[in-house]
């Protein structure tokens, strides 16, 4: 077995939002370069959280001033979520708008 490493904190960032989806069936994010399941954990530690603006474009701040900011996997769960997966050889890794029911 071969263990895959980053090289830490000094290595440039491998993982951005488009390598990743929702799989919302059992709440897990796919990481789409090899097609494995993350954790949300995971994912957030990979991931910067993603600030929120209002339609102003200006910061969304809290209560204390602060800017408020959503985790990675929240932005992932509302921006690329994920209903079904299925083996379907000649097909792109992503089908729009089509659910399989019943093999077909």
């Amino acid at each position: 077995m071969a263990l895959v490493v980053s090289r830490g904190k000094a290595a440039p960032v491998l993982s951005r939002f488009t390598d990743f989806f929702a799989y919302m069936p059992t709440h897990q994010y796919i990481f789409a370069p090899t097609g494995e399941f993350w954790p949300g954990a995971s994912v957030n530690s990979r991931i910067p959280p993603v600030p929120l603006f209002d339609n102003d474009n200006r910061p969304v701040l809290n209560k204390k001033d602060e800017p408020v900011e959503l985790q990675a996997n929240q932005w992932i769960d509302q921006n690329r979520p994920v209903e079904q997966m299925t083996w379907a050889p000649g097909f792109p890794q992503v089908v729009r708008d089509r659910l399989i029911a019943d093999g077909g």
